[in-house]
């Protein structure tokens, strides 16, 4: 007789990309208007792809770490504003303030 129950582990990976952190625009935050989002946000541009958030199945977007600079600190992928065969936009959230 087979166990079908199977534990769930979280699963993370990490690799270094190239990105560039913009203020969000006017057109921005009109397009992420419905998620209620609070909070530092910036518009990441990044070389790959990412993740956003998925409340349908409660998942978390991608964690963005930036290590040093202004922009520093962990950013949360809120929204996929664009995407390209070899580059993303997206709308991220600080989650580190305070």
């Amino acid at each position: 007789e087979q166990d079908d129950d199977v534990a769930s582990e979280a699963m993370t990976s990490a690799y270094a990309m190239l990105a560039q952190v913009q203020p969000m625009t006017w057109r921005d935050l009109q397009q992420t208007e419905g998620l209620n989002l609070s909070g530092t946000r910036r518009k990441i541009y990044l070389y790959g792809s990412v993740d956003s958030v998925n409340r349908v199945v409660s998942g978390g977007g991608d964690l963005i770490e930036i290590a040093s600079g202004v922009n520093a600190g962990v950013w949360r992928v809120a929204q996929v504003l664009e995407q390209f065969p070899d580059w993303v936009a997206a709308a991220c959230t600080l989650q580190n303030e305070g």
